[in-house]
């Protein structure tokens, strides 16, 4: 997992409230312009794990918007993660199920890569990820990111990470499978397999929702499955943490460049938006933000 897939997934979206974030996510924004009181200037891309094959016109606009750039900002490095294991066994959730529910969920993961003999066997938590995986384009990787990042490699742009690597092992918290777990029980999949039926598989949604650069409705979605039990990303992170750091380490480090062309800035999504978003927070500042892609 590297850093972009390990952040868009770790840090979730806050409510979009502020005005100039919802003007901006109305003209379904990923890129905003934001200047500090002392003229330094940044570029701020709201990168996903999406595919880049399915963003041309995302990638697009991350490149040219790079090309008029000095330097570049990520928020960290690739880590390796340690390897998450219970020595507690999972008990299957299909068996558990009503009638109804089990048909259902046994027909979608039968469509995916799992050996028909293993699907009565699997625990909730693995299930639930399939379910929120469904629909994804495959292999996401490389990234629409990773595309852009990878053109600044050849420009020879300067590339700095706000968090070291350090920094980012200290933020990660230990996590308890088996109580997540516990918590995946009937209501979690049917409503997962509502929002399914309504939408569509949900990764696939989730993408599209990001291809048209519907953050907020992407936010609001990812909420509503949270808020109903199903499992978040943000477990394994102190998410909060990373924000703070963020919101006081780019407006010194774009000041620190006051009288180069713009720093092009690459972060998740999920931080920037909404009250306790950085876009908010750099409001607060007295910075000037303006939606551009």
């Amino acid at each position: 997992m590297d850093r972009r897939t390990f952040m868009s997934l770790a840090l979730s979206a806050a409510a979009t409230g502020w005005r100039d974030v919802a003007r901006a996510e109305e003209h379904r924004a990923l890129f905003w312009r934001i200047e500090t009181p002392d003229n330094a200037t940044g570029i701020v891309f709201g990168y996903a794990r999406t595919a880049a094959s399915v963003t041309t016109d995302i990638v697009r606009d991350g490149v040219r918007l790079l090309e008029q750039s000095s330097r570049v900002l990520i928020d960290m490095d690739n880590i390796k993660l340690p390897s998450v294991t219970t020595h507690e066994k999972m008990p299957p959730l299909v068996p558990m199920l009503s009638r109804p529910v089990s048909d259902e969920l046994r027909k979608i993961l039968a469509a995916q890569p799992i050996p028909q003999s293993e699907i009565d066997g699997l625990p909730g938590l693995l299930i639930a990820m399939v379910l929120l995986a469904e629909g994804q384009t495959k292999p996401a990787m490389p990234s629409a990111g990773g595309v852009i990042v990878d053109r600044a490699k050849e420009l020879n742009r300067p590339i700095t990470a706000l968090l070291a690597r350090h920094e980012v092992e200290a933020l990660q918290k230990p996590v308890d499978l088996v109580a997540l777990n516990k918590a995946i029980d009937e209501n979690v999949i049917a409503f997962m397999l509502e929002a399914r039926q309504r939408f569509g598989p949900i990764g696939g949604y989730c993408e599209t929702l990001y291809r048209e650069r519907k953050g907020e409705e992407l936010y609001m979605f990812v909420k509503s499955l949270a808020e109903r039990g199903v499992p978040e990303m943000g477990m394994f992170l102190e998410g909060d943490a990373a924000r703070e750091m963020f919101v006081a380490r780019l407006p010194v480090a774009l000041a620190s460049h006051a009288s180069s062309p713009p720093t092009f800035c690459l972060l998740p999504i999920g931080v920037l938006t909404g009250p306790g978003g950085l876009l908010s927070a750099f409001s607060k500042r007295g910075m000037r933000i303006s939606a551009l892609a």
